[in-house]
């Protein structure tokens, strides 16, 4: 029996193009579909562990593993359908093989069943797994150089320099972190945070703000 299967990492994609092509070439086969990234915030425990560890977050493709049997073919728009992991792909691969089941990969032009298929796909595999440790390390280098030259790496800071200014500015004039969190729009939490962090900030902000001298003889003379 023919199985195609489609998947798609995000509710704003569908898996229309992919079943345009696989029912075109395969037009009896039993068709299984989702939309997962293999990845969500909220794992169990165990399901972490089988997320790092192997291929079988996704239900549908985890379904049909469990129903296929020897004779069957599993049938895709491509490889990296069945995962990204080359290691987990291969060795999902190769289980399949073992047990009877073709998969076919139409982009790849790949028949698992054949020895060329088999070494086409491991050549595909390294190819992908090297591409993503050439992007890894470029991304590392240009981080390194962004931050040689100064540049403050991580998430933009919510609050702009002049809004975080005031609010320690605000604390110098004796206001409540409440009062603060209320002028400047932040949480007290957050507020409170900050101060501490830098309370030297606030003292140079005293210094600042503090009344000149020489005022103080004018108003008393």
């Amino acid at each position: 029996m023919d199985y195609i299967y489609a998947r798609v990492s995000t509710t704003k994609q569908d898996t229309e193009n992919q079943l345009s092509s696989l029912l075109k070439e395969y037009p009896d086969a039993t068709v299984l579909q989702e939309t997962v990234s293999g990845y969500k915030k909220d794992f169990t425990k165990l399901e972490l562990r089988a997320y790092r560890t192997s291929m079988k977050v996704s239900p549908m493709r985890t379904e049909l593993y469990a129903k296929v049997v020897s004779g069957d073919r599993i049938i895709v728009a491509a490889l990296d359908r069945l995962g990204r992991r080359s290691g987990d792909l291969i060795n999902t691969l190769d289980n399949l093989l073992a047990r009877g089941v073709t998969v076919i990969s139409l982009r790849e032009k790949i028949d698992y069943a054949t020895p060329s298929g088999q070494t086409m796909a491991r050549m595909f595999c390294v190819f992908a797994e090297h591409e993503r440790m050439v992007i890894s390390v470029r991304t590392k280098e240009a981080l390194a150089v962004k931050k040689a030259q100064g540049v403050k790496l991580g998430p933009h800071p919510k609050f702009t320099v002049a809004t975080i200014n005031r609010a320690f500015k605000l604390r110098a004039e004796g206001w409540t972190y409440s009062a603060i969190a209320n002028e400047t729009k932040m949480s007290r939490v957050y507020v409170i945070k900050l101060m501490l962090r830098d309370p030297a900030r606030v003292d140079s902000f005293r210094v600042l703000t503090a009344p000149d001298p020489r005022s103080l003889i004018k108003e008393t003379a």
